[in-house]
């Protein structure tokens, strides 16, 4: 729930950020701007805050602002830290999920989107959403921007350099960083989830099921579950033990100690100094003491019998929402995992016949048409680009096929009238939700609530005859069930208390209800007798059991059991369960003894002075460092430095150097507006570019002339361009238009006798258009599935002053796709073209060679062209082309790593290739076919993680020349990378 300075980017505290990263894969070519352009934002400003929102939020906002005070009061002191200067805060309704991030980047700086979590997204224990998000993140800020000592001083002189000896505590482990956070929303608020059931039960079936993580996998940085959630799981627990085990206080000495570090990563010394204890130790203590507690909760659990239920499902993470067909007996139900695209599954009841039925975005519940023949259930999906936001699909299962019922509509978790005519769902908006009747022929959505803001409703369920409806409804602190008529009124409050209800429907015949509570502590299945209000345990978990669905005879009851793998779809003969008594077993609270109690209630009498937002206040440089470079004549020396204001609407950077023995200045400047709809991008440059050799062939190919010198050029650049996003789930489209202006001056002699390169302007416009709808998944290789394209067009002309004729055009495609005998085995493609025509430029316009991506010489050639085992400008022309197969497969799933050092061993796998290239001018003649370059090899990479969240891929490969006039002694060549050649 907190980004860290670039580039560690931590991940969101939801189970949902899961979903959002698989949703993100296809959106590479996607939105720049973060809000959509009609928002009108303003700003609450108080002592210590500046809280910018726009329409409809200023309630919230006002509030929020009273909440930041008070958190800002309570947390500051107990930290030690206050920062310089105020935090900004952004309050935005434009997505219908819950998070918010922190980054102390260039700005101490929060977001919060203001929708409250709705049931099941693993965010159920709070009291208030936005002060319970606020008091989460506001603890990333006073942790991470704290510095002492050496970090202090370094920052006072270049300002806040997102790197480690500017920022300690940023570079500290991730479940430290989440844990404190946390631990201080629970000791805040009186909610969270330190101690709250979902975490306590994820806890509980880790120790018991022997999947405890060590310290290097409790980083969150492993694809096994729980994936990222570990380090807001696992910080979350150890923290809270070693408070009570020690007191509050060395976990503030200890994020104070570390601030003040120069030398990084030495977590452990850090503990051994405030606690008296090396972390290692204090680990595996904690663990001892987890397996005693939770060995006596399972005998407890025990005593009561077995819940006797038979999984359909067994792969874990998230198997979810099951929905018994109401004529054929087989079970629908939703799946996000880490082997490919989420999507809605059949499975028979005897656990048969499992196949997928569409893909779907979203954890959605479903419900069938009465006849069966239709399933509803929900997506997200982008609207209008810069908002995601949740509708209403159709299923028709004879056609299998799908039709969107609503566009922008904010619709989630339909059921079903038993006319099958009406589909009643709930409504985003705001900061609360309402219930709405949506007709399944015209798509009309009348309201049938009207709510207080901060009501979440959850998984309404029509009764058998359609007179009333179950719901889930959170109003405050308490998550209840409650029954409305069919026209909107309340009609009654079911188990009011301090348990939480959730994922109610109606028994057939509808004399009883089925829901989820944990009113001992641990989640299971409950009935209700709504005549004699009779409860009884339905299932008797020692981890937990969710989402109930009763067959249409009523003999079967499908739901969700949490494994230490995650969720899966479990059924029970509910003539055989063995539920129990409802109240026979108590379990400790766990959340007792934390944090030094809640805060204070925050005073809403006075109101904060509001004003239009004003970008310039936050877009002013926050920080330099030294640059350096090389000219004609050697050495540069000079400086860096970048801004952006707090709504991203604005965003620069700028480097200038001095040649010390040149006297001349090389600089970069670029501008980037997202103030309106589309995207303007502002470039200018006078740099000094290498070209090489321009006049043989690169050192050790045939051809090469040792006397001759490297070419260097003055490149004068400036460059205009706009650009239209447009994103959807599954992919995403940009296009591109520009105006280019460029004057190149030579710097070096050139030798006598030999062709002069080409001197003077270059004027014209740029057009470009990219798309992207590759895939790749959690325990994927690289991309899996999918293609990419990019096509670019630039036309230089006379009659704007341009002292060449020139058009030149690239076109850029990859594609990818799964092999069906072997999981995860992947071919991967790409052709690369590219041609220019008009005026001769002796320093040709593209080259190909080399293993990393280079920049082309210009034009918009997007990465250049490399070629394996040929060194970078092997071939110049005017006209490339580049082509390349691959098949990569992995080897192995390490997911280790050492407890003392921040060094995590992800994954090895391997790549079989052949490359081919060839750059010529004019017509492609006999003689160039003899140019042409080829090579196969192999490449072995390694997935690493370091520092504590920095990915890299790193690859070691040989390839073999095939070129029939290279000497045998010289066609095996090593080389060594970073990432896939793409």
């Amino acid at each position: 729930m907190m980004v860290t300075p670039t580039p560690l980017a931590r991940g969101s505290l939801a189970a949902l950020s899961v979903l959002l990263g698989l949703l993100a894969a296809g959106t590479q070519a996607g939105a720049a701007s973060r809000f959509p352009a009609a928002y009108r934002w303003r700003t609450v400003e108080t002592p210590h805050f500046s809280i910018h929102f726009h329409q409809g939020l200023e309630p919230h906002a006002q509030r929020l602002a009273h909440d930041a005070e008070s958190i800002h009061a309570t947390l500051a002191p107990r930290l030690r830290w206050s920062p310089r200067g105020k935090t900004q805060v952004v309050l935005t309704d434009n997505a219908d999920f819950s998070n918010g991030f922190a980054t102390p980047f260039p700005n101490n700086m929060i977001q919060i989107w203001a929708r409250p979590p709705q049931p099941g997204e693993g965010l159920d224990d709070y009291n208030d959403w936005l002060r319970f998000v606020l008091a989460h993140e506001y603890t990333h800020i006073l942790h991470i921007d704290q510095v002492h000592r050496g970090p202090k001083a370094l920052r006072l002189i270049f300002g806040r350099v997102p790197t480690l000896f500017f920022f300690p505590n940023a570079f500290s482990p991730g479940w430290l960083v989440e844990g404190l956070a946390v631990f201080e929303e629970t000791s805040l608020t009186g909610g969270g989830r330190a101690g709250g059931t979902a975490f306590e039960m994820m806890m509980r079936a880790a120790v018991l099921e022997d999947r405890f993580d060590s310290l290097a996998r409790a980083e969150g940085m492993q694809t096994r579950w729980p994936n990222g959630m570990g380090r807001y799981l696992y910080g979350a627990s150890f923290l809270t033990w070693a408070a009570r085990s020690f007191g509050e206080e060395k976990l503030y000495d200890l994020t104070h100690e570390y601030a003040g570090r120069l030398l990084p990563f030495r977590i452990s010394s850090a503990f051994e100094k405030t606690v008296g204890t090396d972390l290692p130790t204090l680990w595996s203590n904690w663990h001892e003491a987890l397996q005693t507690r939770y060995a006596a909760v399972r005998t407890a659990v025990e005593k009561g019998g077995e819940t006797g239920s038979r999984p359909l499902t067994e792969r874990g993470y998230f198997n979810t929402g099951p929905r018994f067909h109401p004529t054929e007996g087989w079970i629908a139900f939703t799946e996000l995992g880490p082997h490919e695209f989420p999507s809605i599954r059949r499975i028979a009841a005897n656990g048969e016949d499992e196949a997928r039925l569409i893909k779907h975005y979203s954890e959605s519940s479903l419900s069938f048409s009465p006849d069966g023949a239709a399933l509803a259930y929900s997506q997200l999906q982008y609207y209008w680009t810069f908002s995601i936001f949740s509708d209403l699909y159709l299923y028709d299962v004879a056609a299998d096929k799908a039709r969107r019922l609503t566009y922008g509509a904010r619709l989630r978790d339909p059921d079903f009238h038993p006319d099958g005519k009406r589909l009643i769902a709930v409504r985003e908006g705001g900061s609360g939700t309402d219930l709405v009747l949506v007709d399944v022929s015209t798509a009309e959505v009348t309201a049938l609530t009207h709510e207080e803001p901060g009501v979440v409703f959850g998984t309404p369920r029509w009764s058998p005859d359609g007179s009333r409806v179950a719901v889930d409804a959170r109003r405050g602190k308490n998550q209840d069930i409650e029954i409305f008529d069919n026209r909107g009124a309340l009609v009654e409050t079911l188990l009011p208390g301090d348990a939480s209800e959730a994922g109610p429907i109606f028994a057939p015949g509808g004399g009883s209800l089925f829901f989820t509570s944990n009113p001992q502590g641990i989640s299971n299945v409950y009935n209700l007798d709504l005549e004699t209000r009779a409860l009884r345990r339905v299932t008797n978990e020692v981890t937990g059991a969710f989402s109930p669905a009763p067959s249409a005879d009523g003999k079967e009851l499908a739901f969700v059991r949490y494994g230490a793998e995650g969720y899966d779809v479990h059924v029970l003969e509910l003539a055989a369960a063995r539920g129990g008594d409802a109240a026979a077993l108590e379990v400790p609270a766990a959340r007792v003894g934390i944090g030094s109690g809640t805060l204070p209630a925050a005073t809403t009498a006075q109101e904060y002075p509001v004003h239009s937002y004003r970008s310039a206040r936050t877009l002013l440089p926050r920080f330099w460092l030294p640059a350096g470079g090389s000219d004609e004549d050697g050495t540069q020396l000079g400086a860096t430095t970048q801004g952006v204001d707090a709504l991203g609407e604005q965003a620069y950077a700028a480097t200038a150097l001095y040649g010390i023995d040149s006297g001349r200045l090389a600089w970069f400047a670029a501008y980037q507006n997202d103030m309106l709809y589309p995207t303007v991008t502002a470039e200018a440059a006078d740099l000094a570019a290498n070209l090489g050799d321009l006049w043989s062939s690169p050192e050790g190919e045939p051809g090469h002339i040792e006397d001759i010198a490297d070419y260097w050029e003055r490149r004068r650049t400036a460059r205009l361009t706009i650009s239209v996003p447009v994103s959807h789930i599954e992919s995403g489209h940009a296009a591109v238009l520009g105006a280019v202006g460029q004057r190149l001056t030579g710097l070096s002699a050139y030798p006598r006798g030999l062709a002069a390169p080409a001197e003077g302007d270059l004027v014209g416009f740029t057009l470009g258009y990219a798309y992207d709808r590759t895939r790749a998944y959690g325990y994927s290789i690289s991309k899996e599935s999918g293609c990419e394209l990019f096509a670019g067009y630039t036309r230089f002309d006379r009659k704007w002053k341009s002292d060449f004729d020139r058009d030149e055009g690239v076109a850029d495609l990859r594609w990818y796709a799964p092999v069906f005998f072997a999981r995860h085995h992947a071919v991967a493609g790409w052709v690369k073209a590219a041609a220019s025509r008009g005026d001769a430029f002796f320093q040709r316009r593209f080259a190909i060679g080399g293993t990393l991506s280079q920049e082309g010489l210009l034009g918009m050639v997007e990465g250049g062209f490399p070629l394996r085992g040929y060194p970078e400008a092997v071939l110049r022309g005017d006209r490339a082309v580049v082509a390349s197969f691959e098949y990569r497969f992995p080897i192995a799933v390490h997911e280790a790593g050492p407890d003392r050092f921040p060094l995590f061993l992800d994954r090895t796998h391997l790549g079989v290739f052949a490359d081919a290239g060839v750059a010529w001018d004019g017509d492609f003649g006999d003689e160039d076919e003899s140019k042409v370059k080829s090579s196969a090899g192999i490449e072995g990479k390694v997935n690493l993680v370091l520092g504590y969240g920095i990915p890299m891929s790193l690859r070691l490969g040989v390839a073999r020349r095939l070129d029939s006039d290279v000497p045998e002694e010289d066609r095996f060549v090593a080389y060594f990378g970073f990432g896939h050649e793409f």
